[in-house]
C-alpha cells in the first residue's frame, strides 16, 4: 500500500478486526425471543441486524414507540450482556493475519483508523482485548456522529480527523451496512471481508475486492 496513492486505511471492527458476530447473534436471538416474541436465525441476523445501529434495531424489532431514554437503557443492557458473554467465551481474538497487516501498514507510515457502530465501551474493550489500541490513530463511534452506518458520516468524520482525502482512503468492511457506508463516503477502495457475507453479496453492495 505504501507505494501507491493510498495514505489512510480505515477498518470496521466487528467482523473485520475480530469475529464477534456469533456473540451478538446469540444475544439478539435471546432478547428478541424474550422481548418481542420473535424467533430469528443466523440468515435473518446477517441480512437484517449485522452491522446495524442498536437504536435502529431496537425500534425496528423490539418497540418502535420507545423514547430515546428507554432505547438507551435497552442498548446499555444489551451491550453489557455482550461484554459479559465475550469474556466468558474468550472469543475476542484478531482475524487471522490482522496483526501482521496492521504492523505492515504502520511501518509504511500510513494513517490508520477504526470506525464502528459499536458503542465506545465495547470498542475500547475489544481493542484492549486484542492488544491493538496503539495501532490506531483514531477511533470513530457511529452513535457519536450525526448519523451512524449505513450513512457515510462515520467514515467521513474519520477522514476529517485524519485529514485524509477520500481518494487516498482504503476501507475494510464486512457487513452490508458497513459497505454501504464506506461506498457512500467515496473512499477510493472498499475491501469486503468475507466473515459475515459472501463475495457476491459484498460486491453487489459496492465492495471492489
Amino acid at each position: 500500500m505504501g507505494g501507491g496513492s493510498i495514505d489512510t486505511v480505515l477498518f470496521d471492527m466487528d467482523g473485520t478486526l475480530t469475529h464477534t458476530d456469533e456473540v451478538h447473534f446469540i444475544i439478539w436471538q435471546e432478547l428478541l425471543q424474550r422481548d418481542a416474541n420473535r424467533t430469528i436465525d443466523k440468515a435473518f441476523y446477517d441480512a437484517e441486524i449485522s452491522g446495524g445501529h442498536n437504536s435502529d434495531i431496537i425500534r425496528r424489532f423490539v418497540d418502535s414507540s420507545w423514547d430515546d431514554a428507554r432505547v438507551g437503557e435497552y442498548d446499555d443492557m444489551k451491550e453489557e450482556l455482550f461484554r459479559i458473554k465475550a469474556r466468558e467465551c474468550g472469543l475476542i481474538k484478531p482475524i487471522p493475519g490482522l496483526p501482521a497487516l496492521l504492523e505492515g501498514i504502520k511501518q509504511a507510515g500510513l494513517k490508520v483508523g477504526c470506525v464502528t457502530n459499536a458503542c465506545r465501551k465495547n470498542a475500547e474493550f475489544m481493542l484492549e482485548c486484542l492488544s491493538l489500541t496503539d495501532y490506531f490513530d483514531t477511533l470513530v463511534i457511529g452513535a457519536e456522529c450525526t448519523r451512524p452506518k449505513p450513512h457515510p458520516d462515520p467514515y467521513q468524520h474519520a477522514m476529517r480527523v485524519l485529514q485524509s482525502h477520500p481518494s487516498k482512503v482504503c476501507i475494510f468492511e464486512d457487513s452490508l451496512s458497513g459497505v454501504q457506508s464506506a461506498v457512500a463516503s467515496q473512499a477510493s477502495l472498499v475491501v469486503g471481508i468475507r466473515t459475515t457475507q459472501t463475495e457476491t453479496v459484498l460486491r453487489a453492495h459496492g465492495a471492489a475486492w
